[in-house]
């Protein structure tokens, strides 16, 4: 049984996971970069780019900003409003009291530099990537059989997800999808689908566990045939010595 207080938590946990995902998409349909921003976690959640008022409504009321000139000229949070600075698109720092329940906190503070991982992309003029993997502490990735199901927990399962629902794309290696057959897709999170990225030379038949898995886009990146369907797009970008650049791949991957 929980608790009426547990309860409360977890559904103000879900809320603050809504009101990210909704962040992420906003900021990554904006044309301009913004300097800041502001949301409103609750039942409805609402985005406001371009502002530090959050919109109205019932819930906790955040605002974010983006470089540290435009902190020291900003107006003071209004009572009940959680302050945060964004330094550089990566360091996020508190600036005021935080009324928030420790688990949406914590939820929010991970997560909210991600939702500006476009702005990355935007100044670099190539994809902005993030790493993620689980290990054993001998260093494997894998058991000896090529297993990795069991390496991890399910808290790093769900944080995967997590990160699958905030990125455009998951883009793994042709070996990886022969052996793993994985689908790729947002199932331990609420949140879109992203784009599966494939590199290496793959068989159309070989992407079928990909079409079963989602609607969402299939970019392979190497040779073969043409594709059948128009869920899938094939990007033959040239090798250097049988491999292709991850510069060029990321540049591609931007436009």
């Amino acid at each position: 049984m929980k608790t009426l207080e547990e309860v409360a938590e977890r559904q103000t946990v879900a809320a603050c996971w809504r009101a990210l995902t909704l962040l992420a998409e906003t900021v990554r349909r904006h044309g301009p970069p913004p300097s800041r921003c502001s949301l409103l976690i609750g039942d409805t959640p609402a985005v406001c780019l371009d502002s530090l008022r959050p919109p109205e409504g019932d819930g906790w009321r955040v605002s974010l900003v983006l470089d540290g000139d435009s902190a020291r000229n900003c107006p003071l949070p209004a009572e009940g409003e959680i302050r945060y600075r964004l330094e550089n698109l990566i360091v996020l720092r508190r600036t005021s009291e935080d009324t928030l329940p420790r688990a949406a906190a914590a939820l929010l503070e991970l997560y909210l530099p991600y939702c500006m991982a476009p702005l990355h992309a935007r100044r670099a003029q190539r994809s902005f990537t993030v790493s993620h993997f689980a290990q054993s502490l001998d260093g494997r990735v894998a058991t000896d059989f090529g297993d990795s199901r069991q390496i991890g927990c399910a808290e790093n399962l769900v944080h995967a997800h997590r990160m699958r629902a905030l990125c455009d794309g998951i883009l793994i290696g042709a070996t990886t999808l022969r052996v793993d057959r994985p689908a790729l897709n947002v199932r331990y999170a609420e949140g879109p689908d992203p784009a599966r990225i494939v590199v290496g030379s793959v068989l159309d038949v070989e992407i079928d566990c990909l079409r079963r898995a989602s609607p969402s886009p299939i970019i392979l990146i190497g040779d073969g045939d043409p594709p059948t369907s128009a869920q899938v797009e094939r990007l033959a970008l040239p090798s250097v010595d049988g491999r292709i650049p991850t510069a060029a791949i990321l540049r591609e991957l931007y436009r």
